[in-house]
């Protein structure tokens, strides 16, 4: 407390830190019994915003007009493999962009749902600068100045793997994303993401932070 008895700011952000806490711990408990729900009733739509997924529901979002552009499987093999493809991406961003990815989106996503209720829409968190900040930051590796050349091949193998684990599949076959897919994919993304969510700017302002990403490896 502050002289007067008055709170601080340092007082005000340390109890809303330990508030966001304590309420993505009770997410946790929420999530697991509607996953049990769902199984029970034998749905098969996927969670959207749940901790596990909302990166790759973000994801989607930001870069799904480039992907059905750049890769045929979205027609030929189906919806499912397409966001299988953005959880393998979402693995990379995890892995070697930012891995506390999902519970900062998560928070985000809990603040703006309760100013917003039952109103809150995908579109509204692309909107929020809290979220559009973690995408910018997910984001910079692959829509850098020369991303499209570094890390098509790398980026193309670890989603064909994930595709294929996920999946049950003994290699490749047709779930295989080839690099000049993947180059396609990244090229058409730094656009995309220029045009729609002015992520461009962000992202090369994260360039340098971002230089252990797999194309440095």
């Amino acid at each position: 407390m502050a002289q007067g008895g008055s709170l601080s700011r340092g007082d005000l952000d340390r109890a809303e830190a330990q508030f966001f806490s304590g309420l993505l711990t009770a997410a946790g408990y929420f999530e697991k019994l509607d996953s049990q729900h769902m199984h029970a009733i034998g749905s098969t739509a996927p969670e959207l915003l749940a901790r596990k997924s909302i990166l790759t529901t973000l994801l989607i979002a930001c870069g799904h007009k480039s992907a059905r552009a750049a890769f045929p499987q979205v027609e030929d093999i189906g919806e499912r493999w397409f966001r299988e493809l953005f959880e393998g991406i979402a693995d990379y961003v995890r892995q070697f962009t930012c891995p506390d990815a999902n519970q900062r989106l998560i928070q985000a996503y809990f603040k703006l749902a309760m100013a917003l209720g039952g109103s809150l829409r995908i579109a509204d968190l692309l909107n929020d600068d809290a979220t559009r900040q973690v995408l910018a930051e997910c984001l910079a590796p692959l829509i850098v100045e020369g991303a499209d050349k570094k890390l098509a091949q790398p980026l193309s193998d670890m989603v064909t793997a994930h595709i294929a684990t996920a999946r049950g599949i003994a290699g490749a076959n047709t779930v295989k994303i080839t690099a000049g897919e993947m180059r396609h994919f990244i090229s058409l993304l730094r656009l995309e993401l220029r045009i729609d969510l002015g992520l461009s700017a962000a992202a090369d302002d994260e360039q340098q932070s971002n230089e252990h990403a797999i194309g440095k490896k």
